[in-house]
């Protein structure tokens, strides 16, 4: 992800903004338009849409933050897809029992994971909630209206269920780290 997109200003701004998160809606902010942000611990994910200097189109992209604890973030990773990477569009192309399901399209830790992990999923069209459990709380994400795109962080002492859900109430998805037992 382009430095210019998420510095730490930037993100305090998206992070301390109040949502809703993700975005039905998102609009434009400056050089990127954010879709969704994740805080859980010290860190926050935040999910957006802007110009990668390496693609020829625009696609999504996430950075990772740490809370300094003096009311700032330090970015501590980030990344963009590419030309076959996450576009804003994507979940407009699934078809048949892919719009009922999150398709996992970015995984990334730091740190030997000794500090946090991250995952940005797009939800199908047909989904339209997913519960984020962790041991400190859920988070629970309404995703049935805008771009689809979701972002979820974790401790690595405290990995989260990730399940979906259709407008019917039906469980339609349910994930969790490699390594967890469901």
């Amino acid at each position: 992800m382009p430095d210019e997109w998420l510095d730490e200003e930037i993100a305090l701004a998206v992070i301390e903004s109040p949502g809703p998160w993700p975005a039905g809606s998102p609009s434009p902010d400056g050089a990127f338009v954010p879709l969704d942000v994740d805080t859980y611990d010290r860190f926050a994910i935040v999910l957006c849409f802007g110009n990668n200097e390496f693609a020829e189109h625009k696609v999504v992209g996430f950075g990772v933050f740490e809370d300094t604890g003096a009311g700032g973030w330090r970015r501590v990773s980030g990344g963009a897809g590419g030309r076959d990477g996450m576009d804003l569009l994507d979940r407009h192309r699934l078809h048949g029992e892919d719009r009922q399901r999150l398709h996992l399209r970015q995984h990334d830790s730091w740190e030997s994971q000794a500090r946090a992990q991250s995952v940005v999923f797009l939800c199908g069209p047909d989904v339209a909630t997913v519960e984020i459990r962790r041991q400190r709380g859920a988070r629970v994400a309404g995703v049935s209206e805008g771009p689809g795109w979701l972002a979820v962080l974790w401790t690595p002492d405290t990995p989260p269920e990730v399940v979906a859900f259709a407008t019917d109430g039906a469980q339609t998805f349910h994930w969790t780290p490699p390594g967890r037992a469901a």
